[in-house]
């Protein structure tokens, strides 16, 4: 897929920012509309455009309708585009500490 990306979307983006991405470019490819899509999945304008905008994740759940209304996989939606990190999202650090269990080698 060719899509112009910012320099900061160079610098890798998190899997909640790449759905975004692919789903308008996607959309884009079709010629659908946010409205158009949002009514093909059954989902209101209002929550269609957070999602479109990257306000707000796409829900597992509604990943097979996305893609079926786009005429591709989940896969596709979810494939970085070439070039581009993935990076984990911000605010969920691990924990590092009492993590060892029984069956922890030490």
């Amino acid at each position: 897929m060719s899509t112009t990306l910012s320099p900061a979307a160079l610098q890798g983006m998190t899997l909640a920012e790449v759905v975004a991405e692919n789903v308008r470019a996607y959309a884009g490819r079709r010629r659908l509309t946010r409205s158009e899509l949002a009514r093909m999945i059954g989902m209101n304008n209002t929550a269609a455009g957070s999602r479109w905008r990257g306000e707000i994740e796409w829900r597992l759940s509604e990943l097979p309708g996305v893609a079926n209304a786009l005429c591709v996989t989940i896969n596709d939606l979810m494939t970085p585009p070439r070039g581009v990190e993935l990076r984990p999202p911000t605010g969920l650090e691990p924990a590092t500490s009492g993590l060892e269990g029984p069956c922890s080698i030490h």
